[in-house]
């Protein structure tokens, strides 16, 4: 009965290292994990990108929007508009001015085929 019982301890003992020993590489990992997401994050201090922001209603395109993006020195983001393409004009419906512009070029072209 004593051997049985010390086998046991011994099972335990070894099962509870086991435990303590991966709760210690999983500690480990953890940290790992926080430093590698510490300096991440100091590295991406220093870049700048650019971001483009469309709105789309019924799939027509309604206001497009770029920017450079880069943090400041208080670490928040800093937005610059850099450009946007430019917006679809509406068509005009023609005048009668304009239309009355046109013909007589429109004329002159008939004369000159007739001719």
């Amino acid at each position: 009965m004593q051997g049985t019982r010390r086998v046991a301890a011994l099972v335990m003992g070894a099962f509870l290292g086991t435990l303590l020993g991966a709760a210690t590489a999983q500690e480990q990992h953890k940290e790992k994990f926080a430093e590698a997401q510490k300096q991440n994050k100091e590295t991406l201090r220093h870049y700048s990108w650019k971001s483009r922001t469309e709105l789309k209603l019924k799939g027509e395109s309604k206001n497009v929007k770029l920017e450079q993006v880069r943090y400041d020195v208080d670490g928040k983001l800093q937005k610059t508009t850099i450009g946007a393409p430019p917006q679809e004009q509406p068509e005009q419906q023609s005048s009668r001015r304009g239309a009355a512009r046109s013909r007589p070029d429109e004329r002159k072209d008939h004369r000159e085929e007739e001719e």
